[in-house]
């Protein structure tokens, strides 16, 4: 029962936050071309056949998440070595 709850907690969380998503792009009235709503960035991962103006025809889902993936291994590396020279830093300041 206990994975079950948290499995539930995490499912409203989710919607919650697509929710204040899609209601902040409306409310302050951000252009699609700018900002996507989470059905968007769920069709141009997931979509074979995506809306047009999601993703470019030549690109597939595959490909589309293997780019962001490695973007996000780029931008985890660099996060690191911003956090490691940081603390480093801040730990030869503080001796």
């Amino acid at each position: 029962m206990t994975a079950l709850r948290q499995l539930g907690t995490v499912v409203v969380a989710l919607v919650a936050l697509a929710g204040l998503w899609a209601l902040l792009l409306v409310a302050f009235d951000v252009s699609s071309f700018v900002g996507k709503s989470p059905l968007d960035v769920g069709q141009y991962l997931f979509a074979e056949q995506p809306a047009r103006g999601i993703r470019p025809a030549s690109l597939t889902a595959a490909q589309a998440r293997a780019d962001g993936l490695a973007a996000l291994v780029t931008t985890l590396g660099n996060a690191a070595i911003g956090f490691v020279s940081g603390m480093a830093i801040a730990t030869a300041i503080a001796i």
